[in-house]
């Protein structure tokens, strides 16, 4: 299986960079790694995703947080590459939903070659910008929230 990790460096406030250096030389050897890259600014992944969308991985697997997937799902409309998950975000909330919560829940479903469909969405903005999401969408308040957290650097970007 060929397989490409895009890492958020900064996912769960530093978490991501220090478990990915654990990771990478200790335990993905059962399962190969072949290409990573590690973000650099907010939107990179988006770009990341998009320049290998066609290199022929069977696997693009976003390493952070909510933010991280969301970017990384944006990169590939239209693509037929897989996405997988490690959760290393602040809450990471998709992973709990789909049951990937820890290393271990990753390898396992990467051993198994688990695949479950999901829904992608949507929104399209005023200013013409469409953004794909899987996860949730916020208006009003939790909106308000996630602006003032992003604002303020409050967790992993």
């Amino acid at each position: 299986m060929k397989i490409f990790f895009i890492v958020n460096p900064a996912a769960g406030n530093g978490k991501a960079k220090k478990y990915w250096e654990i990771y990478s030389k200790n335990i993905f050897g059962e399962i190969g790694i072949q290409d990573y890259a590690f973000t650099e600014y907010k939107g990179h992944a988006t770009e990341i995703a998009r320049k290998i969308s066609n290199e022929k991985y069977d696997l693009i697997v976003s390493c952070g947080g909510d933010g991280t997937l969301n970017e990384v799902i944006n990169g590939l409309p239209g693509s037929d590459t897989k996405i997988g998950l490690l959760p290393l975000g602040t809450g990471s909330d998709f992973g709990k939903t789909i049951g990937i919560r820890n290393l271990q829940d990753f390898l396992i479903s990467i051993k198994k070659g688990k695949i479950i469909s999901v829904d992608l969405a949507l929104a399209e903005f005023p200013d013409q910008q469409k953004r794909y999401f899987i996860n949730i969408l916020e208006i009003g308040f939790g909106a308000k929230v996630m602006d003032y957290v992003n604002r303020h650097k409050l967790l992993g970007t």
